[in-house]
């Protein structure tokens, strides 16, 4: 089955840095990590957190805000596609969402009614997880499988690890994969209540770091088992993926680390790769005390003395908790493309209980594979690796 080499063919993205993969890789590749106030979405505190977020002008309020977000994106990479437009609106093309809730679609609108900027003359509907899916699929006319995803922040790392392994069985010729999350009092509110947001911005593995970072982002990857047009380009494939389910606590992970390591080792065993080979690492990283104690022991665990350099890309982007999958994955392919790997924004100060010194200083990018982490709130967690040729 890990013999089809699953292509990414194509991005969308919509972040913090603007619209496109150009807007991104030049934003971290100078280091540059956007960060205003959650203002103006009914969070109550004051100071409101800082988060990553879009530019606000480029699009309406509300629910008819999140459509032209989501859609956006989705036309970007439909736009960069480089085979044939009616091969994605074809049965054999599958569309894969994952996301944490369509909710702040829904908590945007209600907030704009209830402030007075948006008219109050129609029906309230709250949305869920399955929105969007449905939203593009109309709007597209597509007519492949119909698939939503929404295990927390794995959403849309699980949502790859779908295509990918629907594309490996031969049962699709694509997969067009999308990460969406918004921003939303709720999901402040939530991360607010649990003391898991720094309001400084987070700082993953940081020996002072307290807390997460919340971004928005919709990032849409289409998949192809064929060859590609371009195919003497630099290119990236997925080469496979695991995922398991961490039953320690609801909220936190197991402290030694140990189910991360084992869903590292499997996705690792799946492409058919050792650690060894193994050439840079895009922790999860959340900058949150518990989940990057976990992360760090479980990368000592796998890699020993031999760890590769870790990437860390939350403070440039914000935690885009559903997105994230997706969305680092872009990011990953986007600087891959400028030719460099990132270093690690946010962190300063090594923690000595740790033992982990992600990327001080960007480096040249190099051919070969990238482990990929995105460990879910809750406990779910999944590893994807990525060539990169």
């Amino acid at each position: 089955m890990n013999d089809v080499r699953v292509r990414v063919a194509s991005i969308g993205v919509l972040s913090a840095h603007g619209a496109g993969l150009p807007a991104l890789a030049s934003g971290m590749a100078a280091g540059i990590c956007p960060l205003t106030a959650a203002t103006g979405i009914g969070f109550p505190l004051d100071p409101a957190p800082l988060v990553s977020r879009f530019p606000q002008s480029l699009f309406q309020r509300g629910e008819a805000g999140a459509v032209q977000e989501l859609m956006q994106a989705v036309d970007q990479a439909f736009a960069a596609w480089d085979g044939q437009h009616g091969a994605l609106a074809a049965e054999d093309c599958a569309l894969i969402v994952g996301s944490g809730g369509f909710l702040y679609a829904s908590t945007a609108e209600l907030y704009g009614r209830t402030v007075g900027y948006l008219p109050n003359d129609t029906a309230f509907k709250v949305r869920g997880p399955h929105w969007g899916a449905a939203l593009i699929a109309e709007r597209l006319e597509l007519r492949g499988p119909l698939l939503t995803v929404s295990s927390g922040c794995s959403s849309s790392a699980n949502a790859l690890l779908i295509g990918v392994e629907m594309l490996q069985r031969g049962e699709i010729r694509h997969a067009i994969v999308v990460g969406a999350e918004g921003l939303s009092a709720v999901t402040l509110g939530g991360f607010d209540s649990l003391m898991l947001l720094d309001a400084a911005g987070c700082r993953p593995f940081d020996r002072d770091r307290t807390g997460v970072q919340i971004g928005e982002a919709v990032a849409v990857l289409v998949l192809s088992a064929e060859p590609g047009v371009h195919a003497e380009r630099p290119r990236a494939t997925l080469r496979g993926g695991a995922n398991l389910c961490d039953t320690h606590h609801l909220t936190a992970a197991s402290p030694d680390g140990g189910v991360m390591r084992n869903v590292m080792y499997e996705a690792l065993d799946k492409a058919r790769i050792t650690p060894r080979d193994v050439v840079a690492i895009k922790a999860h990283g959340t900058g949150s005390i518990d989940s990057d104690r976990a992360e760090a022991a479980a990368l000592c665990q796998l890699f020993g003395a031999a760890l590769p350099p870790v990437l860390a890309f939350k403070r440039y982007l914000g935690h885009t908790l559903g997105a994230c999958g997706s969305l680092e994955t872009a990011a990953l392919i986007a600087c891959l493309q400028a030719g460099i790997v990132p270093a690690a924004a946010g962190f300063n100060t090594i923690d000595p209980e740790l033992a982990i010194e992600p990327l001080r200083a960007t480096r040249a990018a190099r051919a070969g594979h990238y482990l990929l982490n995105f460990f879910g709130f809750g406990g779910n967690y999944t590893s994807l690796v990525l060539e990169w040729h």
